[in-house]
């Protein structure tokens, strides 16, 4: 633990816990941050997803920044972009998105242009027409994604609202180690604990803990659909 000083503003995630917010699977984070072998006699196909942290307690550690691009991925994949030429595109494209400290991930500006571009480069047919049709890049990706994260200057990504239902839950790596919150900085999973305790009483627990019944609500919606 000596590394933890150091870790203060990247966020801190295991692979379960990265997973769960960014809706897909453990095994699918473990063989995007470590490789993986599509069968015994295959090669071991290489990590697509940067991974800078080192173990915490013997569990990979996944920054603020890797769980983004965890999503980002996610994103391309339902929306039917190959595997392979995400990953022949997620080296470049993870250099043009990054901010000048390395830390942070750009958002580009019209939406996944440097990811998109990337991918067309690389010949894959849905990334050609998702950089040809403007009308399908921007409402099947964009505003998908845009939609999710408050932006600094440079459009550099500050904090993640992973859930559309419950846009007062956010996530950022500056705060609580990046888990979720809501404001004014209050752990999501303390307010789902305390909603329960107090029999449903949000208006108890909003007092208690100085935030809104509405955010007291979202908070305790937002823990279901990650326990889910």
């Amino acid at each position: 633990m000596n590394a933890l000083p150091n870790l203060i503003g990247l966020g801190l995630y295991t692979i379960p816990e990265a997973a769960r917010l960014a809706e897909v699977t453990p095994a699918q984070v473990r063989g995007w941050v470590h490789g993986y072998r599509d069968g015994a006699d295959k090669p071991r196909r290489t990590a697509v997803v940067g991974h800078a942290l080192p173990d915490a307690e013997g569990k990979t550690a996944l920054s603020f920044r890797e769980l983004i691009e965890v999503r980002f991925i996610r994103h391309f994949l339902r929306a039917g972009v190959s595997w392979r030429n995400i990953r022949r595109a997620a080296a470049e494209a993870r250099r043009d998105l990054l901010s000048e400290s390395g830390r942070r991930l750009r958002f580009s500006t019209d939406g996944v242009t440097i990811f998109a571009d990337s991918l067309a480069r690389s010949g894959d047919r849905t990334a050609l027409d998702l950089v040809a049709n403007q009308y399908v890049m921007l409402h099947l990706l964009a505003q998908s994604i845009r939609s999710e994260f408050d932006l600094e200057a440079e459009d550099v990504i500050q904090a993640w609202h992973p859930r559309p239902q419950t846009p007062l839950v956010l996530l950022d790596p500056r705060r609580s180690f990046g888990h979720p919150i809501v404001e004014p900085g209050v752990p999501t999973q303390a307010l789902a604990d305390a909603l329960r305790a107090e029999g449903g009483d949000a208006a108890r627990v909003a007092a208690l803990f100085g935030t809104s019944q509405d955010a007291v609500r979202q908070a305790a919606g937002f823990e279901m659909t990650v326990a889910a």
